[in-house]
């Protein structure tokens, strides 16, 4: 499934918060990135999350934040069965707040930290109140009173960020292999504008093709390539949006030999043409 058609799903739904019980056999789509803003509550069991180029160790109360467009998927890890809630939503939900209540709400999202495990008095005090959301979800009449308990998990996460010590802030996998893919992430995202290939990375890294190719999709559920393209295609709508350079030059700028491969992998993503794209921005 492509984000463009995960996307569509939220074409008129500014809000959703559900719950869900799991066991390692479910994963998430292959392709997963999109518009809305996410919110993950791990209740129980233990998952690890791989977001953008590094691959955290969730369990039992660990909050995390994803800001829109941020590549990540969640991975199976040692329970078998476990436990979540999630909340997708558009900022436009909070539409009735200031712009600048709405900036200070969503503040911790533009930053470089993702994820904090709660103590249990944080803990307690969370499940509380997304109980609460989840109950006044389902009742579908007035969003108010769910906007408000919202904008209170919104407060009570800056709080608890600025209280966080550093370990609480990144729980992260210290598994040799999770090291190693991170390495290969941030690696791709630092040289995405070259041209790379599966034997390129592997003779940086001084392993096989294969073992980097089995070790990346297990790490992180991406294929290596797919993940390389994500990573361009994000940038190349950072350059549609902000600069009048042709579509040819932004295909070769982000990576893309050929120009018909970069519209075949845009259209694929974005659900529409590099130009087709660029014209509904200036539009909007």
């Amino acid at each position: 499934m492509s984000k463009y058609n995960l996307d569509l799903l939220w074409n008129e739904r500014l809000f959703n918060i559900e719950y869900k019980k799991y066991t390692n056999k479910d994963s998430m789509v292959e392709t997963h990135y999109h518009l809305h803003y996410e919110i993950y509550y791990q209740l129980s069991g233990d998952r690890y999350y791989f977001i953008k180029d590094r691959t955290y160790h969730i369990k039992e109360g660990t909050l995390v934040w994803l800001n829109s467009e941020d590549i990540h998927k969640t991975l199976s890890a040692n329970q078998s069965v476990g436990e979540r809630i999630l909340i997708n939503f558009k900022r436009s939900f909070l539409s009735e707040i200031s712009n600048l209540q709405v900036e200070r709400l969503l503040k911790t999202f533009n930053e470089n930290r993702c994820v904090l495990q709660l103590t249990p008095a944080q803990k307690s005090e969370v499940e509380q109140l997304l109980e609460k959301m989840m109950i006044e979800n389902k009742r579908e009449k007035d969003a108010f009173y769910n906007q408000l308990l919202f904008c209170e998990l919104l407060s009570l996460q800056q709080r608890y960020m600025n209280e966080a010590s550093k370990e609480e802030i990144t729980p992260m996998s210290t598994s040799p292999k999770h090291e190693r893919v991170a390495e290969v992430a941030q690696y791709l995202n630092e040289n995405y504008s070259k041209k790379i290939t599966l034997e390129d990375v592997a003779k940086a890294f001084y392993i096989s093709p294969y073992y980097l190719s089995r070790t990346f999709k297990e790490g992180t559920g991406f294929n290596l390539i797919n993940y390389l393209n994500y990573i361009r295609i994000k940038n190349a709508k950072i350059l549609l949006e902000t600069t009048d350079k042709m579509v040819i030059d932004i295909s070769h700028e982000v990576g893309f030999e050929s120009t018909t491969h970069f519209d075949r992998v845009f259209k694929d993503l974005e659900g529409m043409t590099p130009l087709k794209y660029r014209k509904q921005k200036i539009i909007i």
